[in-house]
């Protein structure tokens, strides 16, 4: 399983149920929640996984790039400014079961810090790089997607 090129921020992990986990997280911990630019994958990104952060201006021309700038104005109803490019260390992720639910915090929709409870009704796989304590966990499948509601599926 191979993390997504580019990613799109959605807010702020908190919780994450599955099948033979539940992991939580504090806002200390910075546990970032992605998604991939057509909205079928979410990452969640430790912010100790990452190696080096370069803020720069939107500049991709890239149908990537459009997509993800598309899906985040459709998800936080608002136009992204920056882009972030970061490097991480992308190990081997293993499958340990579906997810049940996911707790995320976000500014969707110009609320600030608004926290939200998604219950996973196709159950997605859960992937990760370590089982005891993962800094990259991927959830994907079922019928996983991003809407102007939020996380479907």
């Amino acid at each position: 399983m191979k993390i997504p090129d580019q990613l799109v921020l959605l807010g702020e992990a908190i919780e994450l149920d599955s099948t033979h986990w539940q992991w939580t997280w504090n806002l200390k911990d910075k546990m970032r929640l992605y998604s991939d630019p057509i909205g079928k994958t979410l990452v969640l990104l430790s912010s100790s996984k990452l190696k080096r952060r370069v803020k720069a201006p939107f500049k991709g021309k890239s149908r990537d790039t459009a997509k993800a700038k598309s899906l985040y104005l459709k998800f936080q109803a608002f136009k992204a400014h920056t882009e972030k490019a970061f490097q991480y260390s992308d190990g081997k992720l293993v499958e340990t079961g579906k997810a049940f639910e996911i707790v995320y915090q976000s500014n969707k929709w110009g609320d600030k810090n608004t926290q939200y409870v998604h219950m996973f009704d196709s159950k997605p796989k859960v992937y990760v790089d370590e089982a005891k304590a993962p800094k990259v966990i991927v959830i994907k499948g079922g019928k996983l997607k991003l809407t102007a509601r939020g996380i479907e599926g």
